[in-house]
């Protein structure tokens, strides 16, 4: 039995974010080529206008962008967003949203709520989502909403020249089977397996996979050789998924969950988020070989940039993914200060574990021209969504496990850096030599990837 056609309904004047219109683009190919789609109730900027308006949103915001390294209040935040009312037509049509896509006929009587953001739909671990019911779902609705008025997401449109666009909404069904108890003893259902991938590049590709719905910390991180995965490599099977994959028509982001279906018989992929990529390849430029400071089999990127000057060290081996903030909160007020006067510096920072870089505030590094992270975790650790947000800053990220060598960038605090990462060979490396093409420092002229088109309906 075939999918029906899914649902597809905008609410509200303009066009969806681009997290939608990525998923209903997918839409020319993805039944074909395997995947199920999600049904989709979408709310553009346009439609929650006047309650960012009316909750005070909209002027916090404005405190942010004028102060950007000065930690805002987010209790306040949270409070404007929490005790305000939705208007009776605005309720109206979140409800109709609701109803048009959940499944009635199911005993899981709920649909998933999710942020649209202004940027392109690929995963940065910047917006929010819930899984909600009739009950909760204003409250949830405003959480979500609420969500990018925090201050990462308001400095991260400001990098990215979108500070005066927000947030849309999507309400989609919920995809999922698989009963688990979780350390509470709680039952829970979710989808057996989740992928996040990006490729194909020169016939490579990058996936992280975890079981269940998409973790933060994601479970393991791998680059293919002929951009499908094989299911040696991991502990799970992805049941159909390299054939799917190998008729893709073009080089993408997607996001993916695999379980059984409650109307087809057997297990099915559901394509959850889609966007084209376009990755910008360069050859290595000539520099003598000796001046080679660092080479390191991990990177994140495909980039290339020319850093002077480096920020205050920041050492956090505390063990504990939520201690960043309490055991470091000098060093990071001193971090926020010298990134607010500094750019196209190399920013540094030691983590026990990768995923504490998503701790640290965008204002400590949002001027930085490149990157070198400093952590004793498994290689194949991956940080959230694979690694997108890191990514989506558009500098080379170079890590290494050896401390020592990590030190000695100390040695080099005054001088010109050259940085080259290349996540698709599995090397970064950082030079003294800096070439000629690169001697005027402006590393955001090379981003690691960039927009086909936009989409327009």
């Amino acid at each position: 039995m075939k999918q029906s056609q899914p649902i597809f309904r905008v609410f509200g004047d303009g066009q969806p974010s681009l997290k939608t219109q990525g998923l209903v683009q997918s839409r020319k190919f993805s039944a074909e080529v395997g995947f199920r789609d999600l049904d989709i109730a979408a709310f553009t900027q346009a439609y929650f206008s006047d309650f960012y308006r009316r909750s005070g949103l909209l002027d916090f915001e404005s405190e942010i962008i004028k102060n950007p390294y000065k930690k805002p209040d987010i209790n306040k935040m949270l409070h404007l967003g929490k005790n305000t009312p939705f208007s009776m037509p605005e309720t109206e049509g979140i409800l109709q949203g609701f109803n048009e896509v959940r499944k009635p006929d199911i005993a899981r009587n709920d649909a998933y709520l999710r942020s649209d953001e202004p940027w392109r739909g690929v995963g940065t671990g910047l917006g929010n989502s819930r899984i909600t019911k009739k009950e909760m779902l204003e409250n949830h609705v405003k959480a979500v909403l609420s969500s990018q008025f925090l201050w990462d997401a308001v400095l991260f449109k400001m990098m990215k020249g979108l500070a005066n666009d927000h947030f849309g909404l999507m309400i989609t069904n919920v995809v999922r089977n698989v009963r688990r108890r979780n350390k509470y003893d709680a039952v829970s259902f979710s989808p057996e397996v989740s992928v996040n991938y990006l490729g194909k590049f020169n016939n490579k590709a990058l996936m992280q996979y975890c079981k269940g719905f998409m973790d933060p910390r994601g479970t393991q991180t791998a680059l293919f050789e002929g951009g499908i995965p094989e299911n040696g490599k991991f502990d799970v099977s992805f049941e159909g998924l390299p054939a799917i994959l190998s008729k893709m028509p073009e080089s993408c982001y997607l996001e993916a969950i695999l379980s059984k279906d409650d109307f087809v018989k057997g297990k099915i992929w559901t394509l959850v988020q889609y966007w084209p990529v376009e990755i910008t390849a360069f050859s290595k430029p000539k520099i003598d070989e000796k001046s080679i400071i660092f080479k390191t089999g991990r990177a994140i990127g495909t980039v290339k940039a020319a850093t002077k000057g480096v920020n205050p060290d920041l050492s956090i081996f505390s063990g504990k993914l939520d201690g960043l903030a309490q055991t470091n909160r000098r060093s990071i007020d001193e971090t926020i200060e010298f990134n607010s006067t500094n750019k196209e510096y190399l920013f540094a920072a030691s983590f026990f574990q990768l995923e504490q870089m998503r701790e640290m505030p965008v204002a400590a590094f949002s001027n930085c021209g490149a990157m070198l992270l400093h952590s004793d975790a498994n290689e194949n650790e991956a940080s959230s969504h694979l690694n997108g947000f890191i990514r989506e800053l558009g500098v080379p990220v170079i890590i290494i496990k050896d401390e020592k060598k990590y030190r000695s960038i100390r040695r080099h605090a005054e001088g010109r850096l050259f940085h080259c990462a290349d996540e698709f060979k599995n090397e970064g490396w950082i030079s003294t030599d800096v070439p000629s093409d690169m001697a005027q420092i402006d590393s955001k002229q090379n981003k690691p990837f960039f927009l086909k088109r936009l989409f327009h309906f």
